[in-house]
């Protein structure tokens, strides 16, 4: 099971995400995304990270998870490359691939897709495997009708 809370600073997410997870009877991963702007905000992370039993495992990614989709498995991402285009479906399908192709020769370009090592480790290698094949298929026409 996947469970995504969203929420503002001091909205009571981490207290109800705490007590959602603690009745999960199978493995926790807490993704946490909070940045340490000042010492304040330092602290509560420091309260949370307390606070979390051990046995959970904690991704402190407050840059990466919206870039995590790039190396989920094939068929996700042709998924929601799927759902990128249906996003842009007002723009004509020869524009279409040519912003879209431009956008994944640039992300490949990059030395790195993600900033931390945990996520490079885990994600990086699919996500270029994933990139390259939407490139390939952009460029070789594959899929909807030009």
């Amino acid at each position: 099971m996947i469970t995504l809370i969203l929420g503002g600073a001091r909205s009571g997410k981490s207290t109800y995400v705490e007590q959602l997870a603690a009745q999960h009877e199978g493995s926790v991963l807490y993704v946490a995304t909070a940045q340490a702007w000042d010492e304040d905000m330092a602290n509560r992370i420091a309260t949370h990270r307390a606070q979390r039993p051990a046995h959970w495992r904690t991704l402190e990614a407050p840059v990466e998870v919206g870039k995590a989709i790039l190396g989920a498995p094939p068929a996700r991402f042709q998924e929601y490359e799927a759902q990128v285009r249906s996003e842009y479906a007002w723009v004509p399908d020869t524009t279409f691939r040519s912003g879209r192709a431009n956008i994944l020769k640039e992300l490949l370009a990059r030395p790195h897709l993600f900033c931390t090592m945990q996520f490079r480790e885990q994600y990086e290698a699919l996500a270029r495997r994933n990139l390259r094949d939407s490139l390939a298929a952009i460029e070789g026409g594959v899929g909807e009708s030009s």
